[in-house]
């Protein structure tokens, strides 16, 4: 699939059956009412402590809780807090907290937007195929596997306005002010997202490979150059060359 075609994907609509808006203004009555999770309860200073962050990065829109019944389509899932194991850089096991947007709980029409998802239209993720078919090719060769991470992986990913509005949440009960968070990037909780996320990722990963395999590729003649986001000065790797003077 080429780039043009992945980066129109990822930037319309979530691919979901319309919502009818009778019934969506009952579920949004409800869920302004429920709340969140008791895991995000309990944890409340912590997760407005996150959500500020991404409020300030421009990740989340922040509106009165009254607001978002004037708003056509707005859908509201409660977050939550689940326990989940990661590793450290030495490949050690650490328990790490993870928040999530739960968008597969129903109120009342059962309208929720995970239950909505047309399925055909998106791409399958696929998880082992790739060493399987290495196995194949190379039965008796040893394969090395590495594991990386985006930083604030979902987040690089845009919601059109529409989406957006239906992956709201609330602070109610977190211990703050009782506001709505509009959420412009991609979420922890829709499944439409991995597919999404995974366009994105393949093609990194794909080119990364391109570049490796590159005869005229050296590392030592890339080097970091400094951009500015958000008015701070951040080091970043880029693919800036500079070429080494001749012997």
């Amino acid at each position: 699939m080429g780039a043009s075609q992945e980066d129109s994907d990822a930037r319309r609509p979530l691919p979901v059956e319309p919502i009818k808006e009778e019934p969506s203004l009952q579920d949004l009555r409800e869920a302004i009412e429920f709340g969140n999770h008791k895991s995000a309860t309990m944890d409340g200073p912590k997760l407005l402590s996150i959500f500020g962050k991404e409020v300030k990065k421009g990740w989340q829109l922040t509106l009165p809780i009254s607001a978002l019944q004037h708003l056509p389509g707005a859908v509201v899932g409660p977050v939550g807090i689940v326990s989940q194991d990661s590793i450290d850089a030495f490949c050690h096991r650490v328990p790490k907290d993870r928040r999530i947007h739960d968008q597969s709980f129903s109120f009342g029409s059962g309208q929720l937007l995970n239950n909505r998802v047309i399925e055909d239209e998106l791409t399958p993720c696929r998880y082992g195929f790739a060493l399987a078919a290495l196995r194949v090719i190379y039965p008796a060769a040893r394969i090395l596997l590495s594991k990386f991470d985006f930083k604030s992986a979902y987040r690089r990913v845009h919601f059109k306005a529409e989406s957006a509005l239906q992956s709201c949440i609330t602070t109610k009960g977190l211990g703050g002010l009782d506001l709505a968070l509009v959420s412009l990037r991609t979420t922890f909780g829709g499944s439409p997202c991995p597919s999404i996320f995974s366009k994105i990722s393949e093609t990194v990963t794909d080119l990364t490979n391109a570049i490796i395999r590159c005869s005229d590729y050296d590392p030592a003649s890339f080097r970091a150059i400094t951009v500015t986001y958000s008015a701070r000065p951040r080091w970043i790797p880029t693919m800036y060359h500079s070429p080494r003077p001749a012997p």
